[in-house]
């Protein structure tokens, strides 16, 4: 949106949908379903593209209060990306800790993106991936904060062997600090 907001006003504010590649399968549909609207062009306009003013969020959609999104494990480096755009005063909330086997654990409070119950059924263990990935090096936890309890600028990778008997080496790394 950022390299393209010229484009986007003009669309809105022309109702056309402009070529864009691989969209000519749905252009028909979003072309019926896009009307002009030159004052919501204006106003977007004045605003200026996403990161030209800190907090743009919520100067485009004043009632935005949260954002509920991944934001454990690799997906939790956009975070500070997503913070510049949203500003400080709306809520982000995880919706749960996953890897790509399984689920790990859900929110303790749903607005501490990093306090998690680990409600797996499968067998979870966690490395310190700045340490030596040996056995010794291995932390199993039942119920954690993982910042607590693991401490402070950590970068985990966490192992699983799922009751499937699929088992991940590296399924995700969660960084806290």
């Amino acid at each position: 949106m950022q390299e393209e907001w010229g484009m986007l006003l003009s669309s809105i504010r022309n109702g056309t949908i402009p070529d864009i590649d691989h969209i000519d399968h749905v252009r028909d549909y979003l072309q019926d379903n896009m009307c002009a609207d030159p004052q919501q062009a204006d106003e977007l306009g004045s605003v200026g593209p996403p990161f030209s003013t800190s907090a743009w969020a919520p100067c485009i959609w004043p009632k935005l209060t949260i954002l509920l999104c991944i934001c454990s494990g690799t997906f939790a480096a956009a975070l500070p990306k997503a913070r510049s755009v949203i500003g400080p005063d709306v809520v982000v909330t995880n919706i749960g800790y996953g890897c790509t086997e399984c689920a790990v654990g859900v929110l303790l409070n749903r607005e501490d993106v990093h306090v998690f119950v680990v409600n797996s059924t499968n067998f979870i263990e966690y490395l310190d991936v700045a340490g030596s990935l040996a056995r010794e090096n291995i932390l199993q936890v039942v119920c954690i904060s993982l910042p607590v309890f693991l401490g402070l600028g950590l970068s985990l990778m966490t192992k699983l062997l799922c009751r499937s008997g699929t088992y991940s080496r590296a399924s995700c790394i969660s960084s806290w600090s």
